[in-house]
């Protein structure tokens, strides 16, 4: 048997547990994410992880603890830059564990390969940060104007520090002149003072949503 299990058993799980269409489990997932509130990014990164493990494993049951370890060990070697590698990896590891774990809950894998004790999720590196000179930071500020919307992206990341998901998520009525009002990393609610720039540029834009700047001097698309 291709697979290295013996045939009794293959045959013992076909009879014991479903096996779906690849699309199935992934909808199945992605239904089970969402009844433990997980947030919509985790659910969006996880689905598209469990559909890149169904392309390798269309029947998961039959994925085996080393051949993960080894296909995870293959796209490692897709990237030449080892921060990035180390890091990513870690995230591949963690998301193939969880997609694992639920399908042993669901009764859709009856043994975990993914459950060993001896299985070590792979260590993250820390890379060095990467930061703009002051010059830098005015230069952007500078060219900011001329690109739809990059002005205040700009200033909701050097003037509240704010990260790329919580400005994607930034809305009018999160800004008011003396703070700023957002649900943060874990659902956490922050409070962080306005900018006086970022309160002046926030009087262009709707005080609710995130449309267009109302100010006769937008940019530029």
């Amino acid at each position: 048997i291709s697979s290295g299990r013996p045939l009794s058993e293959l045959i013992t799980s076909t009879f014991e547990r479903p096996i779906l269409m690849p699309h199935q489990y992934a909808r199945r997932y992605e239904a089970y994410m969402r009844g433990l509130n997980r947030s919509p990014r985790t659910i969006r990164q996880r689905s598209r992880w469990a559909e890149r493990v169904l392309e390798q494993w269309p029947d998961p049951g039959q994925a085996t603890t080393t051949a993960i370890v080894e296909w995870l060990g293959s796209l490692e070697q897709q990237s030449d830059k080892e921060t990035l590698r180390a890091n990513t990896l870690s995230t591949y590891f963690g998301d193939t564990k969880a997609f694992f774990r639920w399908l042993t809950i669901a009764g859709l894998v009856l043994d975990n390969p993914m459950a060993s004790d001896d299985l070590d999720r792979p260590k993250r590196r820390q890379g060095q940060p990467k930061y703009l000179s002051p010059t830098e930071v005015e230069r952007c500020l500078r060219e900011a104007p001329k690109y739809k919307h990059m002005e205040a992206y700009l200033l909701l990341a050097l003037r509240a520090g704010l990260r790329a998901s919580e400005i994607a998520a930034c809305r009018g009525e999160n800004i008011a002149e003396d703070n700023i009002i957002l649900s943060g990393k874990g659902d956490k609610e922050a409070i962080l003072p306005t900018h006086e720039a970022l309160w002046r540029l926030a009087q262009e834009y709707p005080r609710r949503g995130w449309c267009q700047r109302t100010s006769a001097s937008s940019a530029t698309t």
